[in-house]
Parts: structure tokens; sequence; C-alpha cells
């Protein structure tokens, strides 16, 4: 995606809310994700749903001033329905 607009993959009802944040990480050079994991639900091309782990960056030079910012991510449904399904079985409360 290197030089494509990230409008490929962000739904259109979340562009807007996605460009302010990414606006406002660059003006600050901070992202309030930074060292976090992020899941999140998305929609593969063929219609099923699935899970995305995102980690997100900012790139800086030496000087520490913002050259770019970085993300990734990678499908975790696997993962995602797992830990549900062990978050269902654990009773809770009083036993």
């Amino acid at each position: 995606m290197v030089g494509q607009s990230l409008d490929i993959i962000i739904p259109e009802r979340l562009r807007d809310a996605h460009w302010r944040g990414f606006d406002r990480s660059l003006a600050s050079g901070e992202t309030k994700y930074a060292g976090q994991v992020m899941t999140t639900r998305a929609e593969h091309k063929d219609g099923r749903r699935l899970y995305v782990e995102l980690s997100f960056a900012m790139l800086k030079d030496e000087a520490g001033r913002v050259s770019g910012a970085l993300a990734a991510g990678r499908d975790g449904t696997e993962r995602y329905l797992a830990d549900r399904a062990r978050r269902a079985q654990t009773p809770t409360g009083p036993t």
C-alpha cells in the first residue's frame, strides 16, 4: 500500500474520524495507541467478518520531528475467537 490512500481499507463511515485522529497524531507527534495492540472488526473483501490486530507508531527524524507514521495489521480472528470462547467458559462472581 506504500504511496496509496488508506481509504482503500477504511470503511467510508469511519474515514472522517480516522483522518481527524491521523492529522492530530502527526501534529502532536504522539498516538494514543502507542505501545498497544488494538483489535478491531473488519470485513474481508469476500464479505466474511474477521478481527484485525493493529499497531501504530510515529516515525521521527534525528531531531525528533515527525517524518511519518507506521501501522501494521494482521488477522487476529483465530486468537480473538479463542479468547472470547475462553472468557465465556470462565465462571464469574462468587461460587
